[in-house]
């Protein structure tokens, strides 16, 4: 087997935060294959794309996660110590831990709050002239998010919690001051459930022993060890980060909903269609633009030889958009669901693929559809409002990339859903 194709600049790291969601695909293109060698942050990688890559890439047979991710993801997105670096029965172990958290009772619990948290903020903007909706979700569902796993915040600190939340996600790539404000958010936050984490087992702070907070405090690993404080607090912000991360496919949704006004009343009333809506806007909209694993042995694929301990990128966003996998793939259409269901297309990757249970795949995706859910209730069905979006361009090379006008909403007044029938799925 011959090696991929080099890409001819001797570092891309420049060309890849330039264009982030493009670049793998871009560059696969110009050397006509699947896979091309790189050099990004000075480290050789190989970027892959197309047919067949992501059955190739989550093999567990092939692929392990433990360092692969670059170190300023890992001191700021991911936290260090987490399920997402672990391999083998060490994660399959702490894996079965953030299973327990998506089980429909628990998702529907968490559905709950945040419905109940819509409501609240519904009367406030109400009382307002221009409601800013980013920052709104964002503390919505960082208090949500709080309430669900059992941690009490005071009415002081909601802000701030939220901020600091987002602040993991949105600033973890952006070059110079916000990326260290992502680092300090990360160790602020870690030093304060790491606190809670200690209280909990001590027996100072009462929370229920149902709880996920509780249930990640007592978590014992393969050997029968309590995780560290440290690697406790990682977990539950593994948890509580990605559900304020869903504020950004809310956000998208709302941009998709003020392109396509005439599919708002679909949204509302046919279940259906609005499950198809939301899995269109997750496949359509960039998110997460690629992911990392380290090959376990050498490895043949597409004609092409990768060795043993090689880092590999897979083309999220690109396969997403894959003209072979996708027909008309840069078109928003939600009808392209019909009669399929999204857990069995194996190319249909927007938070990850691959097994939930066994393999590395985010478990979360069912938390972030139901959540998505409930906010297009409200968008469409529950409130009416006018939307202000001077330029909806999203802002590239941002990951992940908002409207770059501030989405806000004016005159907005809470609608009675009672009279209103929903079909059914």
């Amino acid at each position: 087997m011959k090696a991929p194709p080099r890409h001819t600049k001797f570092d891309s790291t420049v060309e890849f935060m330039k264009k982030p969601y493009h670049f793998i695909s871009t560059v696969c293109k110009e050397h006509q294959s699947q896979a091309v060698t790189v050099r990004l942050a000075l480290r050789k990688t190989y970027v892959i794309t197309g047919p067949n890559a992501v059955r190739f890439f989550y093999s567990g047979e092939n692929f392990k996660r433990k360092n692969a991710m670059p170190h300023p993801l890992r001191a700021t997105l991911l936290g260090k110590g987490g399920v997402q670096g672990l391999d083998g029965a060490e994660h399959l172990k702490r894996k079965d831990l953030f299973m327990s958290f998506t089980k429909p009772q628990e998702i529907l619990r968490l559905s709950r709050i945040v419905d109940a948290q819509f409501a609240t903020g519904l009367a406030k903007w109400s009382t307002q002239d221009n409601v800013p909706l980013y920052p709104e979700l964002v503390c919505l569902l960082a208090v949500s998010a709080c309430s669900w796993l059992g941690i009490h915040l005071q009415t002081d600190e909601k802000e701030i919690r939220a901020e600091q939340l987002r602040s993991m996600y949105q600033d973890a790539s952006v070059i110079g001051l916000r990326h260290f404000k992502s680092r300090q958010s990360r160790r602020e936050t870690e030093r304060w459930i790491g606190n809670l984490i200690h209280d909990i087992r001590r027996g100072k702070l009462n929370v229920s022993d149902t709880s996920p907070i509780h249930r990640i405090a007592f978590f014992r690993d393969e050997d029968g060890e309590l995780l560290s404080e440290k690697i406790a607090s990682v977990e539950a912000l593994n948890l509580l980060r990605p559900i304020v991360a869903v504020s950004t496919f809310m956000i998208f949704a709302m941009h998709a909903l003020s392109y396509y006004p005439e599919m708002a009343k679909d949204v509302a009333l046919d279940l259906k269609f609005r499950d198809h809506f939301i899995q269109e806007v997750r496949r359509y909209y960039p998110f997460f633009p690629a992911v990392a694993a380290i090959t376990k042995c050498n490895l043949d694929w597409m004609g092409v030889h990768i060795p043993e301990n090689s880092r590999v990128l897979l083309d999220i966003y690109g396969i997403n958009h894959h003209p072979e996998l996708w027909d008309n793939p840069n078109e928003f259409n939600p009808n392209r669901f019909n009669g399929k269901t999204w857990e069995n297309l194996p190319d249909f990757i927007p938070q990850g693929g691959g097994n939930w249970r066994s393999g590395h795949r985010c478990p979360g995706e069912f938390i972030t559809i139901q959540l998505m859910s409930v906010a297009l209730d409200y968008f469409t069905r529950r409130m009416d409002f006018k939307l202000n979006l001077e330029n909806p361009n999203l802002a590239f090379p941002l990951m992940p990339p908002l409207p770059i006008s501030e989405v806000v909403l004016r005159d907005v007044k809470p609608r009675s859903p009672s009279s209103i029938q929903i079909y059914p799925v």
